[in-house]
């Protein structure tokens, strides 16, 4: 186990360390280049830039110094928003986006676990047919449409939930909703079909044979082969959950990360990107690492020595 374990953490770590290069490379070669907003600026003062933001000489260079920097847990000073660190910016919306993603994520992933194996239980009856129109309406609803329909349903309606705002818990209720949404949907129907394959399986036939009762079939023996496909799909989406969403957030007013993330593009804040991909990286490296030994203790038939 502790082979597979070093192995597999050492290739995510190449898998991290190659990601981030390339990022930091197209940011580099990106026409136009990090000053091009700032006008009417002489090519000394251009150079001087550079040099204060350790920009100069070349790329491999420059890719190193950011590595150094990384490494000590120094993202650097964001390049439009003056005084102010990429560790002071992410520091304070990552944990608004943290939290919004993660009870996402726990919505998410129950709740589409639930549906899914209830209409595999029920395969081709209405709670079949009725879970999985609803699953294929949730996926293509986009979320600046529901949205704005539970802000108007919930939060004007019956004034259950204020519009937005991030001040109590009330304010967390509605956009890990519409931010869960099309996630559980698709947990449901890959829970669905992956429920329904197994519950045509060998020894699921067999311990019915025996005359066990049909909950302790599906929840004992079904429920926990049927879940590996949803457990390999939850590590990338705990990621992205968790990093959080431009349009909830824009829609509800939360301060997240979600806005760092675009404006870095838009602005061409190199250092606040490269700041949002190595979180967003690191998260989706550790998650998956997390998956490969959650997978392996739920599925013995998968050695984890070789």
């Amino acid at each position: 186990m502790a082979r597979f374990l070093v192995s597999r953490f050492l290739s995510l770590l190449a898998v991290l360390g190659v990601v981030l290069t390339l990022t930091f490379v197209l940011f580099r070669v990106a026409p136009g280049g990090p000053f091009s907003f700032e006008r009417d600026l002489t090519e000394a003062q251009v150079l001087a830039k550079e040099v204060q933001y350790k920009l100069d000489g070349p790329l491999y260079r420059q890719v190193g110094r950011w590595w150094q920097d990384a490494l000590r847990g120094d993202f650097r000073e964001s390049m439009k928003s003056r005084n102010f660190t990429v560790a002071e910016i992410l520091g304070q919306s990552l944990p608004v986006s943290f939290a919004l993603g993660g009870v996402a994520f726990v919505l998410a992933a129950s709740g589409g676990i639930a549906v899914g194996a209830l209409a595999a239980a029920r395969q081709n009856r209405w709670p079949d047919r009725l879970a999985m129109t609803g699953a294929l309406l949730a996926i293509s609803l986009p979320t600046f449409v529901t949205g704005p329909l539970l802000v108007l349903s919930l939060a004007l309606g019956l004034s259950w939930f204020p519009v937005g705002g991030w001040t109590s818990w009330k304010h967390v209720v509605l956009p890990a909703i519409c931010l869960a949404i099309p996630y559980g949907a698709y947990v449901a129907r890959l829970m669905r079909n992956s429920m329904v394959e197994v519950l045509g399986a060998d020894f699921i036939r067999t311990a019915r044979a025996k005359g066990l009762p049909e909950r302790q079939v599906i929840f004992k023996h079904a429920l926990k082969v049927a879940v590996l496909p949803v457990v390999s799909y939850l590590g990338p989406l705990a990621a992205g959950l968790l990093t959080g969403s431009v349009v909830v957030e824009s829609i509800f007013g939360i301060p997240g990360a979600g806005q760092h993330f675009v404006n870095s593009i838009l602005n061409k804040d190199g250092f606040l990107l490269m700041g949002a991909v190595a979180v967003y990286c690191v998260l989706l490296v550790a998650l998956n690492f997390l998956v490969d030994v959650i997978y392996c203790v739920l599925d013995r038939r998968i050695k984890m020595y070789e």
